[in-house]
């Protein structure tokens, strides 16, 4: 078993999975949509945004150093060993001289009507009154290309910076950020009869929109509540202690006099970390942090599909009942 030491481990890191794919695995490498990449011996792990996932196997990552150890099973210091070789190194080195263009943000164009969308949300139990409120505001639309839903978020001088696709076809899992999105600016839902001392936040943009969905069936008013999208969750630890997601570090900037964030991140053992990271953060703050996660399923819209799953099984059951009579 080798050593290596915490600047190669570093310095192993730095190389992305597709740019590792394209100078060493080109022929397993496949396009996958737009600026995103499948594998050919694995389908079901994709790449993009700078990220990768199987699928199949619930694991992902961002560098090469991942793929190489979760996927191929390289030993750790065997991997580490291997990228940073001169010859790995040299060639990525070289495709990194040539300056690329900065990439920017360019919000997916809109279709001129938003019924497939309208259609996806409400098979995923969403309310049509909160898809009307978004469409209304601009935070959710219909692709045009594709017909995928888009959820958008703007900054303070109401410009787009931020869009999360998600494919409305049944049978399609495709979803992922607009390149170079802005998480400062995820998806919200701030209506103005809300109260500004609270914000529930969330995984998810339908996340959020399930809640509120299940707020305005149990007779509460969905409207005094605010809804933040996190645009996904992570674990991370910096020198200055535990860090706070993006969206909800520039959403309490903004807003200085909230004073509950409600935390509705997913039951399992990834959301409660996050909740723990989120509560640390702002332990020492006159923010009070509350953890309300689903009890009985994964997230918010898997609660909403499992009663109406149950309402479907009930109604049915009645009119075999009033058939067999």
């Amino acid at each position: 078993m080798g050593y290596v030491t915490k600047e190669q481990i570093e310095k192993a890191r730095e190389m992305d999975l597709l740019t590792y794919l394209q100078c060493y695995e080109p022929n397993n490498l496949k396009p996958f949509g737009r600026n995103s990449y499948c594998l050919k011996d694995h389908d079901s792990l994709k790449i993009s945004n700078g990220k990768w996932f199987w699928w199949s196997q619930n694991i992902g990552g961002r560098s090469a150093l991942d793929y190489l150890v979760s996927v191929r099973n390289v030993p750790f210091t065997e991997a580490v060993t291997m990228l940073c070789g001169n010859d790995v190194i040299t060639q990525y080195q070289t495709q990194n001289v040539k300056e690329k263009p900065k990439a920017v943000f360019i919000p997916p164009e809109r279709y001129v009507n938003d019924n497939k969308v309208i259609e996806y949300l409400q098979k995923r139990g969403i309310d049509k009154e909160m898809i009307a409120y978004c469409i209304d505001n601009k935070t959710l639309y219909e692709e045009k290309k594709y017909h995928n839903a888009v959820f958008a978020g703007y900054d303070n001088t109401g410009r787009m910076k931020y869009a999360f696709k998600r494919s409305t076809h049944t049978h399609s899992i495709f979803m992922g950020e607009v390149e170079e999105s802005d998480k400062r600016y995820s998806f919200s839902m701030i209506p103005q009869e809300s109260k500004p001392e609270g914000i529930a936040i969330f995984e998810s943009a339908i996340d959020a929109l399930s809640y509120a969905t299940i707020l305005k069936y149990g007779n509460k008013d969905w409207k005094q509540c605010r809804y933040l999208s996190l645009g996904g969750i992570y674990k991370e630890k910096g020198n200055a202690g535990y860090k706070l997601p993006l969206a909800l570090e520039e959403y309490l900037k903004q807003n200085t006099s909230t004073k509950l964030v409600l935390m509705c991140l997913d039951n399992d053992d990834i959301g409660i970390k996050a909740m723990e990271q989120i509560a640390n953060a702002l332990e020492n703050t006159e923010i009070r942090c509350v953890w309300n996660p689903p009890q009985d399923q994964k997230d918010y819209n898997a609660v909403i599909m499992a009663k109406k799953h149950l309402t479907n099984v009930k109604t049915r059951g009645n009119k075999n009942e009033e058939i067999s009579r």
